[in-house]
């Protein structure tokens, strides 16, 4: 069987429509572990419309008007032109945690945008004020997306979700947990069972889980 490949070109300038293409992966695979775990977290997973990556600490996915074969991807090649991504040999069973259990539900945030190059300092700023401690690379990472940003937040050791502002070809979110908290209890102990492609293809439409965050 022919291995399934993606390759994603930054494209020139006047090609706006391939740089968010390209600029939406690069976020996300910024948030993959950088060394190989028994949960696939050096990879990272495309749903349709939705691609996801998680290190532990955070996890980033984006929905984006684009659609590629569902499956766990290795990236091959990253660079500052070309992201080179290899599904994985075994597209029936793929053992990345369910990400969606890490999503909360918290109805307190604040709003700021990330054009104006404050966002890391004002981000992290009010969430101190809430006893919140976030580390501040995290937050770097999200302010690569230009965009509007609604910050919910619940107590210092819950999950802190970043959500951008509403567009119907493109959406982000970022799930950063704050110091001294991480994932596991959440969902690294309920992933013994791997996840099966069919199972993900019964879950929520992309189109469904972005009117519902947002």
């Amino acid at each position: 069987m022919q291995a399934e490949i993606i390759r994603i070109h930054k494209g020139d300038f006047m090609n706006k429509n391939s740089r968010i293409v390209f600029d939406t992966f690069k976020f996300i695979l910024t948030a993959k572990a950088k060394e190989s775990t028994r949960y696939g977290l050096d990879r990272i997973l495309i749903e349709n419309s939705n691609i996801v990556a998680t290190n532990g600490r955070i996890l980033f996915f984006a929905y984006f008007k684009h659609k590629y074969p569902i499956g766990l991807y290795e990236v091959i090649t990253n660079t500052a032109t070309e992201i080179i991504l290899l599904k994985e040999p075994d597209n029936g069973v793929m053992t990345f945690p369910k990400w969606r259990e890490v999503v909360p539900e918290h109805t307190d945030y604040f709003e700021k945008d990330s054009y104006d190059g404050k966002f890391v300092v004002h981000a992290t700023t009010v969430l101190a004020s809430k006893k919140i401690a976030i580390d501040y690379c995290y937050v770097e990472k999200i302010a690569a997306i230009e965009t509007y940003w609604k910050i919910f937040y619940g107590n210092s050791e819950q999950p802190i979700r970043f959500v951008s502002d509403n567009n119907k070809d493109y959406h982000y979110e970022a799930i950063v947990m704050p110091f001294n908290a991480g994932f596991d209890e959440i969902i690294f102990n309920k992933t013994e069972k791997p996840i099966k492609v069919e199972d993900l293809e019964k879950q929520i439409s992309p189109e469904e889980l972005v009117e519902s965050k947002v």
